[in-house]
C-alpha cells in the first residue's frame, strides 16, 4: 500500500511509526487486514486473531500484542503480490537480494521483510512468541 502524498523516504526512518505515510495509512485504513504490520507490535504470539492488542509486560511497560499465525499469513500474502522471494532465499535471509535491489530502500525492505518472515515462521513452526526488544 502506498500514499503518493507523501514521498517515498531515500532509507529507513528512524522511528517510523512517527513518518507521515504511516499516519496516513494508520488514520484511512485501521483497523485492516493487515494491522500487525501497521501497529507498532512488540510482541507477537503463537496463536491465531485479528487485530492487536494493548496491555502491560510485566516490567509496567505498555506493549502491543499480535498473532505470529496472522502475521506470517499477512508476510506470505505480500510476498506473492510485491516481493515474490522464493523460501530458500528467505531462509538464507534475502542477503543476496539485497545486494542486488535497485536503491537503498528497496533493498532494506526486502532484507527486512525476509527476516520478519523467518522470525513469524520460526514462531508459528516452534510454538514460541517473537519479542522486539530494542
Amino acid at each position: 500500500m502506498e500514499c503518493p502524498k507523501h514521498e517515498r523516504p531515500g532509507g529507513l526512518p528512524a522511528d517510523y511509526t512517527s513518518h507521515p505515510a504511516m499516519a496516513a495509512v494508520r488514520e484511512k485504513f485501521l483497523p485492516c487486514r493487515f494491522q500487525h504490520l501497521y501497529e507498532p507490535v512488540t510482541v507477537w504470539v503463537p496463536t491465531s486473531f485479528r487485530g492487536t492488542l494493548t496491555c502491560l509486560l510485566p516490567s509496567d511497560a505498555e506493549a502491543v500484542i499480535g498473532s505470529s499465525p496472522t502475521l506470517l499469513s499477512n508476510l506470505t500474502e505480500l510476498n506473492a503480490k510485491f516481493f515474490r522471494i522464493d523460501e530458500q532465499e528467505m531462509a538464507a535471509g534475502a542477503e543476496a537480494s539485497a545486494r542486488e535491489a535497485i536503491d537503498p530502500f528497496s533493498s532494506s525492505a526486502r532484507f527486512g521483510f525476509a527476516v520478519l518472515w523467518r522470525h513469524a515462521r520460526f514462531s508459528v513452526e516452534h510454538d514460541v512468541p517473537i519479542v522486539l526488544d530494542y
